[in-house]
């Protein structure tokens, strides 16, 4: 599904939430979203997994958002979903009483469109404030780890009695900026992407060079390395036998035991995104250099 496909149910709601991951607050988000959404319609951002992002840039992050024209930030935080959800459905009735277009219309329930990139929360979002509003448990629409599991613009969803608001869930849309290498590598170790379709080793390699320029070596406790290492191939080797992974290999002199490299990516990924390695932050402009060297010319 892409934007263009969801221009009914744009016209039919009154507001939109968009929901990026903190991690990726600013290459997180798909431009589109502003121009025919959030420029005609009242628009709240949620920054989810605040609490596995780099509180360092926090204000450097809202400040960027406020720039670009977006005022109504709100932090979400992955071990306590609760924060700050309470503030949702109140902040979002007031802009909407507020804006000209509910006003010329003889409205009493409020219809709220749940917008944003792939795998970022949107649906246990929407379970959330059901549970808190509504006092209903059962998931209202379906999660999951990856990415793609809302695959259509579901029916309304009613998430809260008064003010009565209904929700839609639509499918994740990722951003046109994806095309940029770094930007479709820091999407997609986030979870954005299906890992497959991207090569879990790529993200691997990706990580390491980003952690290392960071100065940040968690990883060498985690995987149970030696030290720091700048070479993937050497990293998830020494991770397969730590793991003790292996792949059955036919060679001309019969079945032989290699380390499995793809299940080290693998948990390398994982700890990332389980907070094992920090808090982290992708910013557009760091970790950009490794892509953009190898785009220069050889001196030879």
């Amino acid at each position: 599904m892409n934007l263009a496909g969801s221009n009914t149910e744009i016209k039919l709601s009154y507001a939109a939430n968009e929901f990026t991951a903190m991690e990726v607050p600013l290459s997180g988000r798909n431009p589109h979203f502003l121009s025919m959404i959030a420029a005609i319609k009242p628009h709240v951002l949620l920054l989810n997994k605040s609490d596995l992002a780099d509180p360092n840039h926090k204000a450097t992050v809202d400040q960027q958002l406020r720039d670009q024209g977006t005022q109504n930030i709100l932090h979400i935080r992955s071990t306590e979903p609760i924060r700050n959800v309470d503030r949702i459905v109140p902040m979002v009735a007031d802009l909407i009483r507020q804006s000209e277009r509910y006003n010329r219309q003889e409205a009493f329930d409020y219809n709220i469109m749940v917008i944003g990139i792939p795998n970022v929360g949107k649906s246990s979002l929407i379970n959330a404030l059901r549970k808190m509003h509504l006092g209903r448990k059962g998931p209202a629409t379906r999660v999951g780890a990856t990415a793609g599991v809302t695959m259509r613009v579901l029916e309304r969803i009613k998430i809260s009695e008064d003010p009565l608001m209904y929700l839609l869930d639509t499918p994740g849309i990722l951003s046109p900026a994806t095309n940029e290498p770094q930007t479709a590598l820091q999407l997609a170790l986030c979870g954005c992407m299906l890992d497959h379709l991207v090569g879990n080793v790529l993200m691997a390699d990706y990580l390491l060079y980003w952690l290392n320029q960071q100065h940040n070596y968690s990883y060498v406790d985690y995987l149970g390395l030696d030290g720091p290492c700048d070479d993937i191939r050497l990293v998830l080797y020494k991770t397969a036998i730590n793991m003790r992974v292996v792949n059955k290999v036919r060679t001309y002199e019969g079945w032989s035991l290699r380390p499995n490299q793809e299940a080290a990516a693998v948990n390398f990924i994982q700890g990332f995104r389980r907070g094992l390695l920090g808090r982290i932050t992708f910013l557009p402009d760091a970790g950009n250099s490794m892509l953009d060297a190898a785009r220069q010319p050889s001196a030879a």
